[in-house]
């Protein structure tokens, strides 16, 4: 997956990638920290009943963790995801 990640202060604010599903528009996604994947399965369980969709059901990410998209009522989409606490390293081109 081509996936950038913008730092400032040694720490992860955007990443930017091409969208996991081809219906889907491009748009910005807002990202929720979840603790774990059996909080993420809690999370999604309840999605449809408020009325949401899940876009993305939760997948193991290639760097580590798991992560779905979900879609509110108004169709804004937010991506849960579970990560480690490791430092991310910018590349020499983000940094410029």
């Amino acid at each position: 997956i081509d996936y950038r990640v913008l730092t400032t202060a040694n720490r992860p604010r955007v990443g930017i990638r091409p969208t996991p599903v081809l219906q889907m528009p491009p748009m910005w996604v807002s990202y929720l920290r979840v603790a774990d994947e059996d909080e993420l399965a809690v999370i999604l369980s309840k999605v449809p009943a408020l009325g949401g969709d899940i876009l993305v059901p939760a997948v193991a990410r290639p760097g580590g963790g798991h992560m779905a998209v979900i879609a509110g009522p108004s169709g804004a989409g937010i991506a849960l995801q579970t990560w480690a606490d490791a430092p991310v390293q910018a590349s020499r081109e983000e940094q410029q």
